[in-house]
């Protein structure tokens, strides 16, 4: 009986070398690694990102349902939305009133006392939930301490300046034009805007002061993909994207922006009307 050869008998002249990457295929496969990691971190980025923009969406649903039981408690009244008596500082903006929804602000606040001291804590006994999670501003001062809030209630619903300013509304039956799933309540404030409880927005009177520009009085958020969560009365949520991106300021700004007009106007569309 024969057997065959085995494989140690083959000659070694005979068999093929081993050959190793070429440079060139090296940096082939680097290059292709580099961009399959990119694609992963832009897909985690975007995955957090959109976790951290559902939370923020989650914390001013819950703001506005305790808007919502405030005003079952008080027949109707909405919960007050005022500045205090203290002197405004142009430089921190107003502080509230201890009688509104929240008090102190959160620009200088070092605790959370002036949430816990507003008339919606009784109804949301959470602090977090009054700070955007993607909000990484400072305290005046205090770099190394975060902001409590994030968020400011529309300065016409309970606000100050009811005698004088017709859109300013204490009830909810009150608000007809442009009706209650129409007028926001809660929205994301950039951390460089006015920093009261109010979220004010000019009439269009008050912008055509400039005839050539349009006018802001507080300035909306732009952390979320160059948008924001704002609440509406009838208590559902909704995300604005913004045509321009925000630049917020401490005082009133004045912008040629084509743009930026287009998203003050849909601002003003969304506030009680006279």
């Amino acid at each position: 009986m024969q057997f065959a050869a085995s494989n140690s008998a083959i000659p070694t002249a005979t068999r093929r070398p081993v050959q190793g990457f070429t440079l060139l295929e090296l940096l082939v496969v680097i290059s292709i690694v580099v961009v399959v990691a990119g694609m992963l971190m832009s897909a985690l980025n975007r995955t957090k990102n959109n976790a951290l923009r559902f939370s923020c969406m989650d914390n001013l649903r819950q703001l506005q349902i305790a808007w919502g039981m405030y005003i079952e408690d008080n027949e109707d009244r909405m919960p007050l939305n005022q500045a205090g008596s203290l002197a405004f500082n142009s430089k921190i903006g107003p502080r509230s009133s201890t009688n509104s929804w929240v008090s102190g602000n959160p620009r200088e606040d070092k605790f959370a006392d002036g949430i816990k001291l507003g008339t919606l804590y009784p109804y949301l006994k959470n602090v977090d939930v009054y700070k955007c999670p993607l909000d990484s501003s400072r305290v005046s001062g205090y770099p190394n301490l975060e902001r409590t809030r994030s968020y400011a209630m529309s300065a016409y619903l309970g606000g100050d300046n009811g005698d004088t300013d017709s859109r300013v509304k204490v009830k909810l039956s009150e608000l007809a034009e442009p009706g209650p799933s129409q007028t926001f309540v809660f929205i994301e404030e950039h951390e460089n805007s006015l920093w009261g409880a109010g979220f004010t927005v000019l009439t269009p009177t008050q912008a055509a002061l400039l005839s050539k520009a349009g006018i802001s009085g507080s300035t909306p958020s732009d952390l979320h993909e160059r948008g924001c969560h704002l609440t509406f009365a009838d208590s559902h949520v909704e995300f604005w994207k913004w045509y321009s991106p925000k630049a917020g300021s401490s005082t009133v700004r004045v912008t040629s922006s084509a743009r930026e007009k287009a998203d003050f106007q849909r601002l003003q569309n969304a506030v009680p009307q006279p």
